[in-house]
C-alpha cells in the first residue's frame, strides 16, 4: 500500500473522531435538559456545565468550531482517496462538519 493512502486513511478515521466531540457535546445538552423538565434555565445550564472538563469548560463554543473545522480540513484533503468507501465517509463528514460550522458561526453572533 502506498503510504499516501494510509495517511489519507488516517486522516479520515481522525476527522470522523474530531466530529464526535461536537456530536457528543450536542446529545449532552439535549440529554441534560431533556431529563431536568422542572428546573430553571440556569439550573440545567450548571447542571450542564458540571459534566465538562474545567479545560473546555469556559471555552465550548470554541472547541466545537476547532474540532469541526480541522475535522472538514482532513476530510477534504482525504477527499482524493481513490475508495469509493472512504470519499462516501468523507462527503458526510464535511457536509456535517460544514453545518456545525454555520450553525456554530451563527450562534457566536
Amino acid at each position: 500500500m502506498n503510504t499516501s493512502y494510509k495517511i489519507k486513511v488516517w486522516m479520515t478515521w481522525i476527522s470522523l473522531l474530531l466530529l464526535f466531540v461536537p456530536i457528543s457535546i450536542w446529545i449532552l445538552w439535549i440529554c441534560v435538559f431533556e431529563n431536568n423538565t422542572g428546573a430553571s434555565q440556569s439550573e440545567k445550564v450548571k447542571l450542564f456545565h458540571t459534566y465538562l472538563p474545567k479545560v473546555i469548560d469556559n471555552n465550548i463554543s470554541i472547541v466545537i468550531l476547532i474540532s469541526s473545522v480541522i475535522a472538514l480540513v482532513f476530510a477534504l484533503i482525504s477527499m482524493t482517496n481513490k475508495l469509493v468507501d472512504y470519499k462516501a465517509i468523507n462527503l458526510i463528514i464535511i457536509i456535517i462538519s460544514s453545518l456545525i460550522i454555520l450553525l456554530q458561526l451563527f450562534s457566536l453572533l
